[in-house]
């Protein structure tokens, strides 16, 4: 059967709801900006059962970022530095299943942004990737990517 058909099986329909937060500020060469969203799920006992899975009843999340364009107003092209602090946590609030701390994450970004013209980026950030859990070590990563719009 499809996941289509499923919809109706005991245990597979979780509810959502959410709210959210977004805020973005740009003065000259300053930009920030933040986001906060809270989640609460219903029937996630019976998804649990059901899939052997392990899904919260809440889940939130925000994060902040602050970025400065290093060049000119005048120039069409722009080289902003950015930082980025996120904090995640999918066990929020949990029912009939243990809280697992390794869902509570914080991460850090650090990176540059080069807008080549209007519709294209080269972007580069290096990232650090932490958790609740007690002793966990911190996971680290480089990102580069090429974005193009139109």
């Amino acid at each position: 059967a499809t996941d289509f058909e499923n919809r109706n099986v005991d245990g597979y329909t979780v509810g959502v709801n959410m709210i959210g937060l977004d805020a973005r500020y740009v003065y000259q060469r300053l930009s920030a900006r933040g986001q906060f969203i809270k989640t609460y799920l219903t029937g996630t006992n019976a998804y649990n059962t059901q899939y052997s899975s392990d899904l919260g009843n809440e889940l939130q999340g925000w994060y902040l970022e602050g970025a400065y364009n290093l060049l000119s107003l005048d120039n069409e092209q722009a080289l902003t530095a950015f930082l980025r602090y996120e904090n995640y946590d999918t066990h929020q609030a949990v029912s009939g299943i243990t809280e697992n701390l390794a869902y509570d994450r914080n991460d850090i970004t650090l990176g540059l942004s080069y807008l080549i013209a209007p519709g294209a980026v080269v972007k580069a950030d290096y990232q650090w990737f932490d958790n609740a859990v007690v002793g966990n070590n911190v996971k680290k990563q480089f990102n580069f990517g090429i974005g193009v719009w139109f």
